[in-house]
């Protein structure tokens, strides 16, 4: 197989093993996480992001993907409903919780008009992202916002639930309990493996969270490879890296069935000053300019 065709064919053998017809779509991610491009400082984010910005997103990201997931609606992130359901991608809805009550109401509030504007697009509500890992709120107050996006969003056929690390899942089943869903994030990266081992390892932890909440639909809410930075024990970060990760998990994926979401579309200069360090603004398939990092294949 020549390099530069390994994304097409996976997503060729992804859709046939999810029932899709493969010749109708052919792009070659299930899902990609998505924030704005080209943000080099969290002031910008501040200030809001740009509709042109978010629209010029969009437009190239449907090129790969048919979903998106997303994490907040603050700082303007909300227009990109609008424009998702314009260019005709589905989204997973991310509602962005932290240790501010005032703060959570307004995001709830937006979620609810959001919903009310373009719930056609919205398959799965992410009540929070990485809230018990970073200890924002605790395992009853999670449980509690599950409940109350339950009982106000009571279409089915919408799924409601949160993102966290493997290991929180494990040691909070009582938030698994109040989910429609299980969001596992699943970084070989942070749990210092080298890439040769990596995808076994996501493998590997998918099927203890199967086997542990066997009533429960697992999602890989988050899976990547960093393409710079620091190693991370025997995790190190490189283009090429990237790239075996990329192909080898999506080969996975399309045997195995997963749903998922890659993280994530574009790199994130502004993390690097923030708690992941400097390997925080290098996780994208695409650069700050939208340039592709490693070799994809579009439709």
């Amino acid at each position: 197989m020549r390099r530069r065709d390994f994304m097409l064919t996976t997503a060729a053998s992804l859709a046939c093993a999810h029932g899709v017809n493969a010749a109708a779509d052919t792009r070659p991610f299930m899902s990609l996480s998505y924030s704005p491009s080209g943000v080099d400082l969290e002031g910008e984010l501040a200030r809001g992001v740009d509709e042109t910005r978010i629209r010029l997103d969009l437009e190239h990201i449907r090129k790969y993907t048919g979903h998106i997931r997303t994490y907040t609606l603050d700082r303007g992130i909300d227009r990109t409903f609008p424009m998702a359901e314009k260019v005709g991608l589905k989204v997973s809805l991310g509602m962005w919780l932290g240790r501010d009550k005032a703060k959570n109401d307004l995001e709830f509030g937006r979620v609810m008009r959001i919903f009310r504007a373009h719930g056609k697009i919205i398959d799965r509500i992410y009540v929070g992202n990485e809230t018990l890992q970073r200890k924002d709120l605790t395992a009853a107050d999670l449980v509690g916002h599950l409940r109350r996006m339950r009982v106000s969003i009571p279409d089915p056929a919408v799924k409601v639930g949160t993102g966290e690390a493997w290991h929180e899942w494990q040691t909070n089943p009582q938030v698994a309990a109040a989910c429609d869903f299980i969001g596992a994030h699943l970084y070989p990266y942070w749990d210092g493996l080298p890439i040769a081992e990596s995808v076994d390892y996501v493998a590997r932890k998918y099927d203890e969270l199967r086997k542990a909440f066997p009533n429960k639909p697992i999602v890989i809410a988050e899976t990547g490879w960093p393409s710079a930075g620091p190693a991370f024990k025997g995790a190190v970060p490189s283009l090429a890296s990237q790239e075996q990760f990329a192909r080898d998990f999506l080969a996975r994926a399309a045997r195995e069935k997963y749903v998922y979401s890659f993280f994530e579309a574009f790199d994130q200069p502004w993390k690097g000053h923030g708690i992941e360090g400097a390997v925080g603004a290098h996780w994208g398939l695409f650069g700050r300019r939208r340039e592709p990092k490693i070799p994809l294949v579009k439709a």
